[in-house]
């Protein structure tokens, strides 16, 4: 079939007009089963998943459409950025707690005919991929997005990278950065160290701000103040601090004990509660670090501490980004083990988050951690503001350090022998 005349109507529907690589990436989603569209920031990826969808609607407006991100905080952006409904994995194949299972698998596949647009897929591991796989019909057209020169998933394997290796998925790299041709210096850095360098002037481009310093004694003061200003003018949820690792001076656990300081202190009347995870404090900004289906709260998610309960059942009420109703953590049934304080969180906890400013701490107190896609990673996190606190042999090893550590799980064997 021709879908020339369908993305061309797609175009002027929505008034846009398609680069050749985000034409080529639409008509694939169109024409085959499974296909992957792969970019950093700024190359078109939500230009294209909107696209695809309003083709699909078009072409089949009674048709399943779902999508789906591993974590909730990229479904959330999911739903935000295309307007449709958007579901971790998790809960797209409805999750048995109780059972430790799926309700969707081969057996009792997901309804179909229809599309299956998955976001974040670098973030997919082996073990998830598997039983998303097991759970789509052949009558189901998917179509998984991701940015596979970002961190490899938490979890066993490198999905994304495996499937793109083996060849035999349709694929389609979107490698002009539009962000950057509109003068975001963000990109542009970002863009840079993907492919191994720094720009000439890469310590004063646009919207980025880079702070050298020696004693990286100097960097918690550094992060807390320049925390309290991206605070003051985007508030609390629209910052992102991030550190390659938990320990150190400038590591995420000293991070967070001094920017909760500046921005919620402790006091006689400051309600606080101490449960198994930590203290927690009234207006406390904590993630959660593991799925609860029970809950409805996923790994990654992010909040605000409303209330501090202190009768027969002591806990924490929590306001959850991107939820309606507050959720109640304890240590009764052991739910207050899925918070942390968020205030800094490591490069790979912010995976699949995007704040208007993101602060990034590099020294050489992390060497072992300073990696090119860890870096990448930590700076397509900003969307308005970067702010880079480091060491610049630290950037420097970073940047060149390309060591990607080879996951052996034979997947790309196995989808070449078919």
């Amino acid at each position: 079939m021709d879908f020339s005349g369908l993305i061309a109507a797609t175009e002027s529907n929505l008034g846009i007009t398609y680069a050749d690589a985000q034409r080529e990436a639409i008509l694939k989603a169109l024409t085959y089963n499974l296909s992957i569209v792969t970019g950093g920031p700024g190359t078109g990826k939500t230009t294209v998943t909107r696209g695809i969808l309003a083709a699909y609607k078009q072409l089949h407006p009674d048709h399943y459409i779902y999508l789906a991100s591993p974590t909730g905080r990229a479904a959330k952006r999911l739903a935000e950025v295309t307007g449709h409904y958007a579901s971790t994995i998790h809960r797209l194949l409805r999750y048995q707690p109780q059972y430790d299972c799926f309700e969707h698998d081969e057996l009792n596949p997901l309804p179909g005919p229809g599309l299956l647009i998955v976001d974040e897929v670098s973030m997919m591991d082996l073990l998830l991929a598997r039983d998303l796989f097991r759970a789509i019909p052949d009558n189901l057209q998917t179509v998984l997005i991701g940015d596979v020169d970002q961190l490899p998933s938490v979890g066993p394997g490198s999905v994304l990278r495996d499937l793109i290796t083996s060849g035999i998925v349709p694929t389609t790299r979107l490698n002009y950065v539009y962000r950057q041709a509109e003068g975001s210096g963000i990109a542009l850095l970002a863009d840079a160290v993907r492919q191994g360098r720094l720009p000439a002037n890469w310590t004063r481009l646009p919207d980025v701000e880079v702070i050298m310093v020696e004693d990286r004694d100097r960097i918690p003061e550094i992060v807390r103040n320049k925390t309290l200003a991206a605070v003051k003018q985007y508030g609390l949820m629209g910052v992102l601090v991030m550190a390659p690792m938990k320990k150190g001076v400038d590591g995420v656990a000293n991070l967070n004990a001094v920017v909760r300081e500046t921005l919620n202190p402790a006091g006689e009347d400051k309600p606080a509660i101490r449960l198994s995870s930590g203290e927690y404090r009234q207006g406390d900004k904590i993630m959660v670090v593991k799925n609860d289906y029970r809950l409805g709260v996923f790994n990654g998610d992010l909040g605000i501490v409303r209330e501090i309960v202190t009768c027969k059942e002591r806990g924490i009420l929590v306001d959850i980004d991107g939820t309606d109703e507050p959720v109640f953590f304890s240590d009764d049934d052991e739910s207050a083990d899925l918070l942390t304080l968020a205030y800094a969180s490591t490069v790979h906890k912010a995976q699949g988050g995007e704040a208007p400013v993101a602060i990034v701490t590099l020294s050489r107190g992390h060497w072992i951690m300073l990696e090119r896609n860890l870096l990448y990673t930590a700076v397509s996190r900003a969307k308005k503001k970067l702010v880079l606190v480091c060491q610049e042999d630290a950037v420097d090893r970073a940047v060149k350090n390309n060591r990607a550590i080879k996951r052996n799980s034979r997947l790309v064997e196995l989808l070449k022998a078919g």
